[in-house]
């Protein structure tokens, strides 16, 4: 960063183009909404007392709207406890304005989703993560997934919306893919948001292949992965890991 660059302004930017990411759902978040909610709805063994964490959660937008239609139904006498967690304020700032229907608390925390994990001794029934275990890279997952086993409750679930290379994908490949989507079919934004999200892409994001996700979670003693739902661009994916 150079001495002029405000962190402010370096965030707007970034947060003007996840909204118009978000607007024309260039990264499915609607289908991954949808996976979400039928994973929790399908929980035979629901708590009357849900313990939702959010890690990465930015405004929440996307997660409050799925756990929104969850309370709507649920009966008066459950209730879901939401804790939103992200290291950036002025996205926690965003999140403090959603809205949350009767029979939600909602809470946020400030932090590197890492490290709350790591240093948190709270147990939860839905652990989310969504499209920032990416930024981890394979060296990094193998701890991740450890921490996420810990906070657990018996019986959770681990659920994982992320950008995944395909079997034979180098990162490389698959940014090159990446990218050329984004240049030819995310026309829509303007040139220079597009520009943006294929610079933070190259420094930021280090997807690894489904195969290799599923085994470092394996080995880190989560339950065995399973793919839940699949973008029509064969970007991203969503994986459900039972404790």
């Amino acid at each position: 960063m150079t001495t002029h660059e405000n962190p402010a302004d370096l965030f707007q930017q970034g947060w003007k183009n996840y909204r118009l990411i978000l607007e024309y759902d260039y990264l499915w978040h609607g289908m991954a909404a949808d996976a979400l909610e039928r994973l929790i709805d399908g929980r035979k063994d629901r708590p009357s007392i849900l313990r939702f964490l959010d890690l990465a959660c930015g405004d929440s937008a996307t997660t409050s709207m799925v756990l929104n239609r969850i309370a709507e139904r649920q009966p008066t006498s459950s209730r879901i406890v939401y804790l939103g967690v992200d290291n950036s304020p002025m996205a926690l700032a965003e999140a403090a304005r959603t809205r949350f229907v009767a029979g939600i608390e909602p809470k946020f925390v400030e932090s590197d989703f890492v490290e709350y994990l790591k240093s948190c001794d709270s147990r939860f029934d839905v652990i989310h993560v969504g499209m920032s275990a990416h930024h981890l890279g394979l060296g990094r997952l193998p701890g991740f997934f450890a921490a996420v086993r810990e906070r657990l409750s018996p019986g959770g679930l681990f659920v994982a919306f992320e950008t995944f290379c395909l079997p034979d994908e180098t990162r490389d490949e698959h940014m090159a893919r990446l990218h050329a989507i984004v240049r030819n079919f995310w026309t829509r934004m303007p040139e220079n948001a597009r520009d943006h999200v294929i610079a933070h892409t190259t420094e930021c994001d280090f997807p690894v292949a489904v195969a290799d996700w599923i085994e470092a979670a394996s080995q880190a003693g989560l339950g065995p992965g399973k793919i839940v739902m699949k973008s029509p661009d064969r970007l991203s994916a969503m994986i459900k890991h039972e404790a």
